[in-house]
């Protein structure tokens, strides 16, 4: 699976929301930016699906646990569905996605960006997306 969003403010909500500390130094923290090759099939959860399948918005805000459980429902009830579409708990309903193994031939062989968040260049933007948040940065 690969946990993905469109803008940093919301891969930093989603990443450091425990410590709500940006660990810029961690030697496997990278910021990655990348186009998708072609089109994904997502299953979008930021409408009414959830209801209608029994559940609520509280897929992307409840315990994890629970949140894996549906993932991997989804994952097995929808052979065709590449990823999920959520809006982010932690970003003020922000869009992000999940792909599945399924989207892989999707993912460019090379990234389009991709570098530490120890990289100088990023800091600006880093304090920027870590300050909105509330979150500490080192």
């Amino acid at each position: 699976m690969l946990y993905a969003a469109g803008d940093l403010a919301t891969c930093i909500a989603e990443v450091f929301q425990g410590p709500r500390l940006v660990d810029r130094f961690a030697a496997d923290r990278f910021l990655a930016g990348f186009r998708l090759t072609r089109s994904v099939r997502l299953l979008d959860l930021t409408g009414d699906w959830p209801a209608r399948a029994g559940a609520s918005q509280a897929l992307a805000s409840g315990p994890r646990p629970r949140a894996q459980v549906w993932a991997r429902t989804i994952y097995e009830a929808y052979s065709k569905v590449e990823g999920i579409w959520y809006p982010s708990s932690m970003h003020g309903g922000s869009p992000a996605l999940v792909l599945f193994e399924r989207a892989e031939t999707a993912l460019p062989s090379t990234p389009d960006l991709d570098m530490p968040l120890s990289h100088p260049g990023l800091l600006a933007d880093l304090v920027r997306a870590a300050g909105s948040l509330g979150y500490l940065i080192s």
